[in-house]
């Protein structure tokens, strides 16, 4: 359920942004009237008292600001563990190459890369070695 609750959204090289007493609805609404380039629009949205965390899709917000799906819906599509990006360039298991600072999702014990056109995993056991967490960057 969509209430009414403290959401941090987590801005590219910026700390987070807290809005007060409201619904991630009410937050995507702001964020998609923003107009924001993918340069600039958020990452990261937290739900506080609910542990929840959103990767930003764009186009699921927008789907969501919109009334198109439902908050469940949202929550199944973004919903994560944190945000991290790779410290160097990896080679995946199928000898597929991933940028150095590519952004991963991480969800339970499992990393995807955030990448419309490809889907790669990644164990989180290598977490600590190949992996920084977007929300701990100064």
């Amino acid at each position: 359920m969509d209430a009414k609750a403290t959401v941090s959204v987590l801005f590219p090289k910026s700390s987070a942004v807290p809005y007060h007493e409201v619904t991630v609805l009410e937050v995507a609404k702001t964020i998609i009237d923003m107009k924001l380039t993918p340069k600039t629009e958020p990452l990261l949205l937290t739900v506080q008292g609910q542990k929840e965390q959103l990767y930003y899709n764009r186009y699921m917000f927008w789907l969501y600001a919109k009334g198109k799906i439902s908050y469940a819906d949202l929550l199944a599509s973004c919903w994560c563990h944190g945000l991290y990006r790779n410290n160097a360039e990896l080679v995946g298991p199928a000898a597929e190459t991933v940028d150095a600072h590519s952004l991963w999702m991480l969800r339970h014990n499992t990393l995807l890369l955030v990448d419309d056109n490809r889907h790669v995993t990644q164990s989180s056991a290598t977490i600590d070695a190949l992996f920084y967490n977007v929300e701990k960057v100064p």
